[in-house]
């Protein structure tokens, strides 16, 4: 590996984070929060300036989705999102929000 990555996770599962968490600390990166949907998200990303962004959820809602355009928007930085929605019409619809608050980008 290059270069260690500081981490945050967003994710509503202690057990599923923890796993997570374990496998980048593995990895020889750190894990500087793990963070859930009632955090204020936009605030916290801001104030520990991670590398890179995870999420982690079996349905992410709108606000979650506006913050992270938001955070994107604000510093962009990687940004990956795991969700357990298999419904791809549900997926499309909310890439194409992102998109178009965003501008077009991410």
């Amino acid at each position: 590996m290059d270069a260690a990555l500081r981490i945050v996770l967003v994710d509503e599962d202690p057990e599923r984070a923890g796993e997570l968490e374990q496998a980048l600390v593995a990895c020889g990166h750190t894990v500087v929060a793990r963070l859930g949907r009632r955090d204020d998200l936009r605030a916290r990303i801001a104030a520990l300036a991670p590398d890179g962004i995870i999420v982690d959820m079996a349905s992410p809602d709108r606000d979650v989705l506006e913050d992270m355009r938001r955070i994107y928007s604000d510093e962009p930085r990687p940004l990956v999102m795991f969700v357990g929605e298999s419904d791809s019409d549900s997926i499309r619809a909310a890439v194409d929000e992102v998109l178009a608050r965003s501008g077009g980008e991410l």
